[in-house]
């Protein structure tokens, strides 16, 4: 049974725990079933039929790009915020157009905590 998460799939054995050495990543079998032989599986080329592929040195650039920026799609008229509405972040936070240069700060510092991939060798050296 050479079945595992991630990337430790194919492994001999089945992995039952799997961990880092700070336990940011944590994996445990919860259970274990066998599936159907016509089991249908499903495939991101099908939820997302106009992705790119990007080498991992343009992720990073692009990453890169968006600390130096965060809000630049709102600066540069892709993103318009019409007068008296704001903008809605991911972690709740409400900013009008005026606000958003001052927040830049905070989201370079939520970039920064969030830099924490798997392989560790992926990871974007921020300034």
């Amino acid at each position: 049974m050479p079945y595992g998460p991630y990337k430790f799939n194919g492994l001999p054995g089945l992995i039952m725990e799997l961990y880092d050495t700070r336990k940011d990543y944590y994996f445990n079998v919860i259970k274990s079933e066998k599936i159907p032989d016509d089991y249908k599986r499903h495939s991101l080329n099908n939820y997302i039929p106009r992705a790119i592929p990007v080498t991992q040195k343009d992720l990073n650039r692009l990453r890169l790009d968006l600390y130096s920026n965060p809000f630049k799609y709102a600066f540069n008229g892709a993103l318009t915020i019409p007068e008296g509405k704001k903008l809605l972040l991911d972690d709740g936070t409400v900013l009008s157009k005026e606000q958003l240069k001052p927040a830049e700060a905070n989201e370079r510092k939520k970039l920064k905590s969030f830099n924490n991939p798997i392989e560790l060798d992926k990871a974007v050296k921020y300034p």
